[in-house]
């Protein structure tokens, strides 16, 4: 079982960088600005931890829950959840089923658009040639060739290995991994990037039906009665005696951990992909290391980074000049008892998770280094100028893990 979600609401936020960057809100920016970029990117630290993360670009509201409720049904943020199941090729149920997803005019026969495929694809399965997709073509269709064929562990090892490789892709993709957990497919057209994100699938049900048991419990007696269990719908539905195991009339914590653990098993075993449109890439293009922030090294290579982008060969970069990015992120599924426990109107968006850096080199560094984002500034060092100077070979104002292996090694 596949659970796909699709969020198109991150395109509209990577336009906050570009716009962060078009200080003349001319639409492009030109030469000058990108000399400034790192200073204007620099300025959204709201923490002062030397990074910029993608939430320090959201403007600042007092009232986020007042300001989401205002804004009109079409603004609010929005994401798409459907259940795929991947079927065999000779099962019955194919046919019917994609006719009743797709057949719009109800004619028992797909075309091109109505699926929503390439000509080229479109050709291989239309047996003879009439531009239709009849129910006998479409159980009989020969395997159309994958566009990408990869490889991920969902459930990685503790030694860091990789956890995802690609084994196949289109043509004309140059590919890419700056983590063990992620792969960028690069093609003149668009950006993939794809990555996996460890969980543990009955921690995270426990945790959910736990934060659900402490709203349920309001009397705050570390048990949950009939009474208080007819608050929530599911709970009416014979949930209620198949957790208490005892027959007391009362729900426990152990009772209800107990119950998540053993419903979560087989959910553990399904796969979760989250489809990201994340616009033109401006964040994501500018975040090497894929870790969720930009760090005072890509800061300090914004303008690099951006020329790179122009495609048109043009003076200045416009804010759709770039390729269009998209991110695909595989987890487990998890056993959710009580679905999303906070209110909608708090969901103003949603984003991709990007994993932590991993810590590496001497201790020293990586004590001194408390942003975590492999590189050391004159503000994180603490010796003396002389010395930072010194293990500084390359001069650039940050020590990097190379230069402190150096120093250690020596």
């Amino acid at each position: 079982m596949l659970s796909i979600r699709a969020d198109g609401s991150t395109a509209k936020d990577d336009t906050l960088i570009y716009d962060l960057i078009d200080a003349d809100g001319s639409g492009l920016v030109d030469a000058e600005e990108l000399s400034r970029a790192d200073t204007r990117l620099r300025q959204k630290d709201s923490d002062y931890d030397q990074c910029v993360s993608f939430e320090e670009f959201q403007p600042v509201v007092m009232n986020q829950q007042l300001i989401v409720a205002s804004l009109p049904e079409e603004d609010q943020a929005k994401s798409a959840l459907s259940d795929m199941m991947v079927r065999s090729k000779a099962s019955r149920q194919l046919r019917s089923a994609l006719l009743s997803k797709y057949d719009v005019n109800k004619d028992k026969r797909l075309t091109a658009g109505e699926l929503q495929w390439s000509v080229e694809v479109y050709d291989q399965i239309d047996a003879n040639k009439d531009g239709d997709l009849n129910i006998f073509e479409l159980q009989e269709s020969p395997n159309v060739p994958f566009d990408i064929e990869l490889t991920v562990e969902l459930n990685p090892k503790e030694d860091g290995g990789q956890s995802m490789s690609v084994i196949k892709s289109f043509s004309d993709a140059e590919v890419t991994s700056s983590r063990s957990d992620a792969v960028t497919l690069k093609s003149p057209s668009f950006t993939l990037m794809l990555t996996s994100r460890k969980i543990d699938p009955i921690e995270v049900g426990i945790s959910n039906a736990m934060q659900g048991f402490n709203e349920l419990d309001t009397d705050a007696n570390g048990y949950i009665d009939v009474t208080e269990a007819s608050q929530r719908i599911r709970m009416q539905r014979g949930l209620f005696d198949m957790m208490d195991t005892d027959r007391d009339g009362k729900i426990f914590g152990p009772e209800m951990k107990e119950f998540v653990s053993v419903a979560g098993i087989p959910v553990a075993s399904t796969c979760r992909l989250n489809v990201y449109d994340t616009g033109f890439g401006f964040f994501q293009i500018l975040d090497t290391n894929s870790d969720g922030r930009l760090s005072a090294r890509e800061m300090k290579d914004v303008s690099k980074s951006l020329s790179a982008m122009d495609r048109d060969g043009v003076p200045g970069l416009a804010p759709t000049e770039p390729t269009r990015n998209y991110r695909v992120e595989f987890t487990r599924g998890s056993f959710v008892l009580f679905g999303k426990i906070e209110p909608r109107s708090m969901m103003v968006t949603a984003s991709p998770v990007y994993a932590s850096r991993v810590s590496q080199g001497p201790v020293w560094y990586q004590r001194m280094d408390r942003n975590n984002d492999g590189d050391l500034t004159w503000e994180e060092f603490l010796g003396s100028r002389r010395d930072f100077d010194r293990i500084d070979a390359d001069k650039d104002g940050l020590i990097d893990l190379q230069e402190a292996e150096v120093e250690g090694s020596g």
